[in-house]
């Protein structure tokens, strides 16, 4: 009798263990909306301009700071013909990070596009925030 309490007690400890890891974390709650702008080629700064040529290439998900200012950057790397555009979805704050969400956009159908391969980015400025950016793609 002892050692089917045992078996039954250490069961349910395990069960009890592995459920408690299991579940989707839940997303923290927009606490406020964040102002941006998008920024244009010629109006970044020298050392991003430098590291957005080098990463162009692939999916980028990077973030750049100042004393003052913070830069999201999201590329979608190479694609096979230009006409693409990216669209800011949603770019908030939470207690625990910036929220970036983001959506590549194609070309429509009866756009005359080249068989020229684009690097799609986008960059936008804000105020310099400390909390980490989540990005998201729609």
């Amino acid at each position: 009798m002892k050692k089917i309490n045992l078996i039954l007690f250490t069961l349910i400890c395990l069960c009890a263990v592995s459920f408690c890891g299991c579940g989707k974390e839940k997303e923290s709650p927009k606490v406020k909306d964040i102002e941006f702008t998008l920024v244009p080629d010629e109006d970044l700064p020298d050392a991003l301009s430098a590291i957005i040529n080098d990463k162009k290439t692939g999916d980028m998900m990077l973030t750049y700071a100042t004393d003052n200012e913070l830069y999201i950057v999201r590329g979608y790397g190479s694609r096979p013909t230009n006409g693409y555009d990216i669209q800011v979805k949603e770019c908030y704050l939470t207690d625990k990070n910036i929220v970036f969400t983001t959506s590549l956009i194609g070309p429509a159908e009866d756009e005359n596009t080249t068989s020229v391969p684009s690097y799609p980015y986008i960059v936008v400025k804000t105020e310099y925030l400390e909390q980490p950016v989540k990005f998201n793609t729609l």
